[in-house]
């Protein structure tokens, strides 16, 4: 445990570091299959971002930049001053933050299963989702978002996998979903990714219905270095149903840098 919330090292702290931002409703236990094969080479650096896991929501995030702020404040913290991002859907969304508004603070950035900018489409969605979780809490969330996440033939295969996911759902608290939700409300950074200099990988998965290859491209066509990975039959958490594939390709990228 740390004052900014709970935060788990691995590797050795003499190597580069990398940050894990996970996704939404999950926590850090998200990036299991990767750490122990990042830590040969990395020092990775793995928190439970606000409102997930055990760190506890914070009342003063609205916005991606106050998350980004969050982050600094960590880095500050174990006195790191500059580290690779790897972030995925809400975690690629504070990563995009972190790059605009801190550059200096960011190494190479992986943008996994994330997009730039909510479409007016998705509003109403969002803040569907948010207001029935401030009315009846998670669990009314744990089946659509297991569907929305995972591939029919995925979920028919993998029980255990998602029974785990969905316990990371259920314990997510609601302060901490609500705020996220607000933030993608006003999330708008397509067009500021131009200025974001740091070597880029954007991953996507050939299922994901969300964050789809089309929008994947999209924001590979405004970074001006980034490359795209479409991950085969994967989903929204290709980090956790094609845990070989995203390990071994991330790490590729990282270790290029």
């Amino acid at each position: 445990m740390s004052s900014w919330g709970h935060v788990q090292q691995f590797g050795q702290s003499n190597h580069p570091p990398v940050l894990l931002l996970h996704s939404l409703a999950t926590h850090g236990a998200m990036w299991s299959a990767q750490i122990p094969f990042w830590a040969r080479h990395f020092h990775v650096i793995v928190p439970d971002l606000p409102g997930h896991g055990a760190t506890p929501a914070d009342p003063a995030l609205h916005r991606f930049e106050d998350y980004a702020v969050s982050i600094v404040r960590l880095l500050d913290q174990l006195r790191i001053e500059r580290a690779a991002l790897v972030g995925l859907s809400l975690g690629g969304m504070i990563a995009q933050a972190l790059a605009l508004r801190h550059p200096q603070r960011v190494g190479p950035i992986v943008l996994a299963h994330t997009f730039a900018r909510v479409t007016a489409p998705m509003v109403p969605v969002w803040q569907e989702r948010r207001a029935a979780v401030e009315s009846q809490g998670m669990e009314g969330q744990v089946v659509p978002t297991l569907e929305r996440w995972f591939a029919p033939q995925f979920r028919a295969s993998s029980p255990l996998t998602l029974e785990w996911i969905a316990d990371m759902i259920r314990a997510t608290q609601p302060a901490g979903y609500s705020a996220v939700a607000e933030s993608i409300l006003h999330l708008g950074y397509l067009d500021q990714l131009c200025d974001i200099s740091q070597p880029t990988l954007v991953v996507a998965g050939s299922e994901d219905k969300g964050a789809s290859p089309a929008v994947a491209s999209e924001m590979c066509a405004k970074l001006p270095q980034a490359q795209l990975l479409i991950l085969q039959n994967a989903g929204h958490l290709g980090c956790v149903d094609q845990p070989v594939e995203f390990t071994e390709r991330v790490g590729e990228f990282l270790r290029g840098r």
